[in-house]
């Protein structure tokens, strides 16, 4: 999943309408501004909060959203620039994620010693959410949830090597991360669980940190990696490369990559053979500075509308559960090589290699006319006759009844 397609399910998921940062109706608010999730709140909140409590009480309001999951991984796999969050947040309080997260996805990085060092020397570590409560009478419990277990921000270990059901441990993470919202170094343990080593590794690689799962930290490590090895500055690429990748030809080749996955479903789209298709596939990768060897089609087409060529309305189709080379060659390597685990496709010998525009009648057209006219024989018309008008007044037919 890259960002488009993470900002896309985002948008369209059913419950967007009623996200915690939306604004009230204007029939419904009393003030205008208001947001749906705590009409105590401004819209302005998730942008630009006045301060530390109006903060928290918006990312309170973040643990209950419906499109909590959605907006959260929109932000996480946003790389360059604001997030990719709701159009009224952008670059505010995503996902429940404070700012300095944002500057971390879209900087450097940090080093993940001197986040750690920044997170345990904060001077309410100690009041954190998921420390260990010190009440007696509640023990094991966590310090922000009294009715949750410290371990539900971990992997919980179930007797006889049973695992945990799905509903269950789906609850037991919407518990922890609503916990989260209100835990006093909520940024610094964020700005930790992203943080990477110098091996490049995660810094936290398993549970809850910062109400982000692992899942989506891995997610966003990825996107970030995939991103620093094929983004290039605009200002690289000259006018007279971007012409070239501006022609009819090309133009075809993406939109029709746009919107199908297949090799030869994407040169039936764009109105050539396949091996042609490819060649310009490939001449594309060269022409956006990616490697064909190792760039996927989301990134070829991502690149693609990052420099204009690629018009934003277009809608990019996702690749599924195997990423799709950008130039495929013939036999299907690149694709085995960038996709391990892909199913392998049957193409007929020399099927791929036929152009795949509608052929041409050998016999002109006024012939088949004239030959489908004689083949029907005569036709036969149906006549209905004019009705006729009658004489008015009609005639009266008296009739005498015989006397008793």
């Amino acid at each position: 999943m890259d960002s488009l397609t993470a900002h896309r399910a985002l948008t369209n998921h059913r419950h967007y309408r009623y996200r915690g940062c939306a604004p009230t109706p204007a029939d419904v608010a009393d003030f205008p501004g208001q947001s749906l999730g705590d009409p105590a709140l401004p819209v302005s909140a998730w942008d630009r909060p006045e301060d530390a409590a109006q903060q928290q009480a918006a990312l309170a309001v973040c643990g209950a959203c419906p499109v909590r999951a959605e907006c959260r991984t929109a932000a996480l796999l946003s790389t360059g620039g604001k997030s990719a969050g709701p159009n009224a947040v952008r670059g505010g309080l995503v996902g429940g994620m404070v700012p300095a997260v944002h500057a971390l996805l879209d900087g450097p990085g940090i080093d993940s010693e001197d986040a750690r060092q920044q997170l345990v020397e904060h001077r309410r570590y100690r009041y954190r959410g998921c420390a260990l409560s010190p009440e007696p009478d509640f023990p094991g419990q966590s310090l922000g949830d009294p009715a949750l277990s410290v371990d539900a921000w971990g992997t919980l270990d179930l007797p006889d090597g049973r695992t945990e059901p799905q509903p269950d441990r789906l609850a037991r993470e919407r518990a922890a991360i609503g916990a989260c919202a209100s835990c006093p170094v909520l940024a610094e343990c964020q700005a930790y669980a992203m943080s990477v080593t110098p091996d490049g590794r995660l810094a936290e690689q398993a549970g809850i940190w910062g109400g982000i799962r692992s899942l989506d930290r891995h997610r966003a490590l990825i996107q970030r990696r995939q991103a620093a090895s094929v983004t290039i500055p605009a200002a690289e690429v000259s006018e007279s490369v971007l012409s070239v990748a501006r022609t009819a030809q090309k133009q075809a080749v993406l939109r029709a990559l746009a919107r199908e996955v297949d090799e030869e479903l994407v040169a039936y789209r764009s109105g050539m053979d396949v091996r042609t298709a490819n060649w310009h596939r490939a001449i594309l990768c060269g022409l956006l500075g990616l490697d064909k060897d190792t760039a996927s089609r989301e990134q070829l087409l991502t690149t693609a509308q990052r420099l204009g060529i690629l018009p934003e309305r277009v809608l990019i189709r996702p690749d599924g559960r195997w990423p799709v080379a950008a130039a495929p060659n013939g036999d299907g390597s690149r694709q085995r090589r960038i996709a391990p685990g892909m199913p392998v496709q049957a193409v007929l010998p020399g099927y791929q290699h036929l152009p795949r525009t509608r052929r041409r009648s050998l016999v002109p057209a006024s012939v088949l006319a004239a030959t489908r006219r004689a083949r029907r024989g005569p036709r036969l018309r149906l006549v209905i006759p004019p009705p006729q008008q009658l004489l008015l007044p009609l005639p009266v037919l008296a009739v005498l009844e015989p006397a008793a």
